[in-house]
């Protein structure tokens, strides 16, 4: 852990020297309230469209021509409507599901690849429906989308020859043993996770990443991939990488002591946080038998039963970090 932490701290060190030679993105202007002046009086236009309207109107009608025809009039302070007690505050619409395209996908990792020095050697990406092809390493990632109730697992996939290159290309220099070059893609993949997460976030999601990244040599071994799943390739100078985009239902389950496993993840603090308690397992928590004989006692103590809001890890989460229920 400590290597893997030192490892992504030279990493990002690398990216923000790079950073500062990549033009910034454009952003757009924000949205500010216009305002027309009427009769000598500044109203906002932009309350309602009736409004907007009518106020362009008569300062149109006004303009170097004595009376307008049309004057905005304020509503009258003795206007129950005007007192700060009237406001009235809608409830926000439930939010849509949130989920990447393909091409979203697509420009996050050309992002990552660019952070991590490849802008200027160019990257070719598809999307490839094509069988899974083995790689010699797959880093694993996984998050889970709360509201959806979705588990979306990231594999990057990278031959021998593009680990070598992307190692020496982001940190400019070799690799000190072949423990800490899988590190080093446990680490990328960190990075690769986080711009996704970043990216669903910025879209309204809410996102949880329980487990770390992990590591694979796979070109030997058939990794446990789902028939439907999303393949996008890159061709680098030197070597080539891949990303698979895997979802599947992941349902909120409440459970009780009895039924609970070694995979499941905590889905909210225990106990609730509206309790004056300090929480014996936080949200996000892998459970554990360790975890779970506490929950058992806490329960034989307390002479109730207890209710567990927990998600279920998928698959390949359970391939990559080797849990056993």
């Amino acid at each position: 852990m400590a290597q893997r932490y030192n490892l992504l701290g030279e990493i990002v060190g690398q990216q923000a020297g790079i950073r500062q030679t990549i033009p910034p993105i454009p952003r757009p202007e924000p949205t500010v309230e216009k305002t027309v002046e009427v009769s000598s009086k500044t109203f906002a236009a932009a309350k309602t469209p009736e409004l907007a309207a009518h106020a362009a109107v008569g300062a149109a009608a006004g303009k170097g021509a004595g009376t307008p025809d049309f004057m905005v009039v304020p509503p009258s302070k003795e206007d129950p409507a005007c007192a700060p007690t009237a406001t009235l505050v809608e409830e926000p619409p439930p939010m849509p599901p949130v989920d990447l395209s393909p091409e979203e996908s697509n420009a996050i990792m050309q992002g990552v690849i660019a952070e991590l020095g490849f802008g200027k050697i160019g990257v070719i990406a598809t999307v490839d429906n094509s069988a899974y092809g083995k790689a010699d390493f797959t880093a694993w990632a996984g998050m889970i989308l709360e509201r959806e109730q979705v588990w979306i697992d990231l594999l990057l996939e990278v031959d021998a020859s593009a680990m070598a290159m992307i190692f020496e290309q982001t940190l400019g220099r070799r690799p000190n043993s072949d423990q800490e070059r899988e590190n080093f893609l446990a680490e990328t993949h960190t990075i690769v996770c986080a711009a996704f997460k970043s990216a669903l976030l910025a879209k309204g999601a809410q996102v949880m990443t329980p487990i770390l990244s992990r590591v694979m040599h796979t070109k030997d071994r058939s990794v446990p991939l789902p028939n439907k799943y999303e393949t996008h390739r890159y061709v680098l100078a030197g070597g080539s990488i891949g990303l698979s985009v895997i979802r599947q239902e992941c349902l909120l389950r409440e459970k009780s002591t009895q039924r609970l496993r070694n995979t499941d993840i905590m889905a909210s603090s225990y106990p609730p946080p509206s309790e004056d308690e300090v929480p014996l397992l936080s949200k996000g928590t892998l459970l554990t038998y360790r975890f779970i004989e506490k929950l058992v006692a806490l329960e034989e103590d307390g002479e109730e039963r207890l209710s567990v809001p927990v998600f279920s890890t998928s698959r390949l989460a359970e391939y990559f970090t080797a849990i056993r229920s």
